[in-house]
């Protein structure tokens, strides 16, 4: 039971760093697509 809390707390902080960098990656992600887009019409 009392083993159980800690690994529970840094299963929630690597939750929390997880949701966190995803965000990021989601709008990094979103301008590369936008740059390519861009690029790939630039050709034409």
């Amino acid at each position: 039971m009392f083993r159980a809390a800690p690994s529970r707390r840094n299963h929630d902080a690597a939750f929390f760093i997880f949701t966190q960098n995803s965000t990021f990656y989601i709008t990094n992600f979103k301008k590369l697509c936008k740059v390519v887009i861009l690029f790939f019409f630039s050709q034409y």
